[in-house]
């Protein structure tokens, strides 16, 4: 299933008919949630999952299928890529958000002054490997928030900014939106994981 965010370069699929695939990923994703995820002070020590390949087709497997979707969103809905083909190269960047991260409950985006220029990607992909059904409006669901007219102004929104647009995420989502797109999740307390990734893609 594919929804499409109204007013929004976002898109979101439910996955869960790929979950044979995904649940022996979503294993090692968090039976090694330590190495994959961010620390209180950035991504000291952090290693992103998918650059751990090496005989592990679970890793590979899902790894292509996410790249397809990513290619597609490029190619349907940002508008620095809409209907220039799909021949990239991708590079990606990526970190499990647990229970005790902080960096995704506060009103970012993927963009100065979050990140340095070479940090920057072009997509971000969101999974949610893990969801409980404490997740609802308002405790652990994702809020989108429209800024700045220049999307590439740096500057920040007040924390009491209402959203324009919420999603209660369920197990196997996959949100993708342009680097650039305001979000946050709402805090929580439960054992709600998600993997985050910037995709910058490269013209081959």
């Amino acid at each position: 299933m594919k929804t499409t965010v109204p007013n929004f370069p976002v898109v979101i699929y439910n996955l869960e008919d790929y979950k044979d695939i995904f649940d022996p990923f979503i294993e090692e994703l968090l039976n090694s949630s330590d190495k994959y995820s961010l620390g209180p002070d950035g991504e000291t020590g952090k290693l992103s999952i998918w650059d751990n390949l090496d005989n592990n087709p679970l890793i590979t497997t899902t790894r292509s299928i996410f790249d397809s979707i990513v290619l597609e969103f490029a190619d349907e809905v940002h508008p620095d890529f809409k209907g220039k083909g799909m021949n990239y190269e991708l590079d990606r960047d990526a970190w499990l958000n647990k229970p005790e991260s902080w960096q995704g409950i506060r009103i970012h985006r993927h963009w100065q002054p979050f990140l340095w220029d070479y940090e920057i990607g072009d997509v971000v992909t969101v999974f949610y490997p893990q969801v409980p059904n404490t997740v609802k409006k308002g405790h652990g669901d994702f809020m989108l928030f429209q800024g700045n007219e220049d999307h590439k102004a740096f500057d920040w929104l007040p924390d009491d900014l209402e959203p324009k647009y919420t999603f209660v995420p369920k197990k196997y989502d996959l949100l993708l939106m342009t680097a650039d797109t305001w979000h946050m999740a709402s805090p929580f307390k439960c054992d709600r994981y998600s993997l985050a990734t910037d995709v910058k893609l490269t013209p081959v």
